[in-house]
């Protein structure tokens, strides 16, 4: 059995497979039968094809991913292909929101984007509020119109994916508006983790991707104790960006300006 309390995956031979080498359920159980020297015999099973099956019964049960509802794209042309004059004043261009799909909807009074899994599957809408004083208001500052299940996919993986290839690097940030001021720096390898931690569905993401991985996370967060990084670091090179002096109490690091977030790159420290 294994434990890791950084990230909270555990389990068997079967759950070590997986996590570890990437394999299917059906791989993993064809490779500890082999590695166990496993076979059918006439009369039955040995007895460490008993302890197998438990451990598959065990992985089973202990698999908690919640599948993605798949939505019909059509969904997303009822939001008006209008651009939000804030994040144009935010200094976002228009180039980035029409990459990342960006649109209004004007009866919840939300800027809205559409979610892709890793596939590239629809697969739910995310809208932020244009509500100033929303936290008086008590409205959400970000809502999923949909149901939504395991997050494991990055926000902008899509539009990424060709770049982190190419330079073998991902940049990861917080949200969307991370993304989209990354690329008119010249970033577009940049993706959200749509929030300040990242999960063990995300760590296997890009443990496979391989890529080197660049945290990029608000001045808020302590670099040193983000939820999963551990997981990440013991298979790939990992750089943080952080400056929390020269960004204040809590910015992303893209929110200074090119020059600000250029510098704060090149100063990024590998951990």
């Amino acid at each position: 059995m294994f434990k890791c309390f950084a990230c909270g995956a555990g389990g068997g031979i079967i759950n070590w497979l997986r996590f570890v080498e990437h394999l299917s359920f059906d791989e993993a159980v064809k490779k500890a039968a082999k590695i166990g020297n496993i076979k059918q015999v006439e009369g039955g099973y040995r007895s460490e094809t008993i302890i197998i099956n438990r451990e598959l019964a065990r992985a089973k049960y202990q698999q908690t991913h919640v599948q993605h509802q798949i939505l019909d794209r059509q969904i997303y042309n009822q939001y008006a292909k209008e651009i939000p004059n804030e994040w144009l004043e935010e200094g976002i261009s228009r180039k980035a929101m029409l990459r990342y799909n960006i649109r209004i909807d004007k009866e919840k009074q939300r800027i809205v984007y559409p979610v892709l899994d890793a596939a590239g599957e629809f697969i739910n809408i995310k809208g932020r509020t244009r509500q100033k004083f929303y936290k008086e208001l008590k409205i959400p500052k970000y809502i999923n119109y949909f149901k939504s299940g395991t997050i494991d996919y990055f926000q902008g993986w899509q539009q990424a994916l060709p770049f982190i290839k190419e330079k073998g690097e991902i940049i990861l940030s917080e949200g969307i508006k991370s993304c989209m001021k990354a690329y008119d720096y010249g970033y577009p390898n940049t993706v959200s983790v749509e929030s300040h931690s990242i999960n063990i569905e995300q760590a296997k993401l890009l443990i496979k991707l391989g890529a080197d991985v660049v945290i990029a996370f608000d001045s808020d967060v302590d670099p040193t104790v983000i939820s999963g990084l551990e997981t990440v670091r013991r298979f790939l090179n990992v750089d943080i960006i952080s400056n929390p002096e020269l960004l204040g109490e809590k910015n992303a690091p893209v929110d200074k300006g090119k020059e600000v977030w250029e510098k704060l790159y090149m100063e990024r420290y590998r951990i």
